[in-house]
Parts: structure tokens; C-alpha cells; sequence
């Protein structure tokens, strides 16, 4: 259990994951297939912002194990990207879909920073 509280940029990490789960089931529901509608659908989201929400909380109150899944999948992410060859959106859906790449990362990296490091480790 962690003392105190988290360093800047352990909060801005945390609340940057939460704002990608809310930008990426925003995105689905305003410009892909919208709302669930069957309990098979409402149980995934449910199930991706449970996750969510649980990965940013385990970063906010310090679990190491946290800060190095989420940079696992991070770099997992980062090495299909290529292959998986995405189609890029058009319209607005081009900046949200920018963020949704960078969010992740950048929560990730701040999680390494020299302060969050110390943290994390005790």
C-alpha cells in the first residue's frame, strides 16, 4: 500500500487512461456501430470500462504491476500497429483517432518518469 500522494504525473496518467476509455467508446458510439444493442454488446463495454477504470486505478494508488502491464501493452500495441494496417478515418474522427494512439503512450511514459519510478517502487 502506497503512502501519500501520487506524484503529477502518476494523476495525469491515470486520468488520461480514463479520458482514452471515454474517447474510445465515444468514438464507437458516434461514428462506428453506436450504442449496444443486445447484453452480449453491453457486456463488453462493460467489461472494456471495468478494465479501464481498474488499470487507472491500480496506477493511482501505485501498483507497480500496473505501470508495467500497461507498458506491455503499450509496446504490444505499438508493434501491430503496422500490421494490422488501420484504415485512417476521415472527418473529425481523424484527430480522436490520433488521440486515441498517443493517450495511451504518453500515460505510459509518465508513468516512468523519475518521481512516478520512485513512487512506484516504494
Amino acid at each position: 500500500m502506497k503512502h501519500g500522494t501520487p506524484p503529477p504525473s502518476v494523476v495525469i496518467a491515470a486520468w488520461l487512461l480514463v479520458a482514452y476509455g471515454i474517447l474510445s467508446l465515444a468514438r464507437i458510439w458516434l461514428f462506428g456501430s453506436g450504442m449496444p444493442d443486445s447484453v452480449v454488446g453491453f457486456t463488453i463495454w462493460g467489461i472494456a470500462v471495468a478494465t479501464i477504470a481498474f488499470l487507472a486505478r491500480s496506477l493511482y494508488v501505485g501498483r507497480n504491476w500496473g505501470r508495467w502491464l500497461l507498458a506491455i501493452a503499450v509496446a504490444l500495441a505499438i508493434a501491430v500497429f503496422p500490421f494490422q494496417k488501420p484504415e485512417l478515418p476521415d472527418g473529425p474522427q481523424v484527430g480522436i483517432y490520433v488521440l486515441q494512439i498517443l493517450m495511451p503512450i504518453a500515460a505510459s511514459a509518465l508513468t516512468f518518469t523519475a518521481r512516478a519510478k520512485a513512487w512506484f517502487q516504494g
